[in-house]
């Protein structure tokens, strides 16, 4: 690569990152839940990095599920401080009584699975879980809890044993969940591990790849080996 072509190269890239902050920052702003003026956004090689400080965990949260949904985000960096706003603190046992309370009314989770820890203001989750989706479920029923400003999700998967057809199982699935016009991800099932290889236009299409992959009974790791084209 000549010095022309480098630096028509670096321009391109400049314009990309340029245009997918400002895809970005207008998602930001359309969306009523977030502040949008407390964040700040960064993109290099569609890797998206928040910054900035906002009121609470349930915003952080907000935020990042908007970076997810613009199209040529790869990945998704948060680095925002949650900062709660004064009067608004909870006391440590307050806010673990208040989630076990949640967790307990979330449907689709086992009554006692999940164990809560608070320690100032940051909540711990621990236990042992069935299916993938009920760990997203226990997230999203502590996150918008007042008073939190970190939610570590430490909940595993119990083992369990994989049918014969769980490969074709879920090929399958991502067929149905596969926009017109896409290609095919490849499945490659070993032991309880899901591989998934291949190329999708986004990073919500990934995320369907996976939750697909999830979902098959026995599984209880994902490799996510899919690319996002540029």
């Amino acid at each position: 690569m000549n010095n022309e072509e480098r630096q028509q190269h670096e321009a391109h890239q400049h314009e990309d990152r340029r245009t997918t902050a400002g895809r970005w920052q207008a998602e930001l702003k359309w969306d009523p839940s977030i502040k949008a003026d407390d964040v700040s956004v960064k993109v290099k090689d569609g890797v998206v990095t928040l910054g900035g400080h906002l009121a609470t965990f349930a915003d952080k949260w907000h935020a990042g599920c908007a970076a997810q949904r613009v199209s040529g985000v790869v990945s998704l960096v948060s680095k925002i401080k949650v900062e709660l706003v004064k009067g608004e603190g909870r006391d440590d046992t307050e806010v673990a009584r208040n989630a076990e309370i949640a967790l307990y009314w979330m449907a689709g989770l086992p009554k006692g699975s999940v164990k809560v820890k608070v320690d100032n203001s940051m909540m711990s989750l621990s236990g042992d879980v069935v299916w993938a989706y009920q760990i997203d479920a226990a997230n999203a029923a502590v996150s918008r809890l007042q008073g939190v400003t970190d939610v570590s999700n430490n909940l595993v998967l119990t083992p369990r044993s994989c049918n014969a057809t769980v490969q074709s199982d879920i090929a399958a699935a991502l067929k149905r969940c596969a926009t017109a016009g896409a290609k095919p991800i490849d499945v490659a099932v070993t032991g309880s591990q899901a591989t998934l290889t291949g190329q999708v236009s986004s990073a919500p299409e990934r995320e369907l790849a996976r939750r697909a992959a999830w979902s098959a009974a026995g599984v209880n790791k994902v490799a996510d080996n899919i690319t996002i084209a540029a």
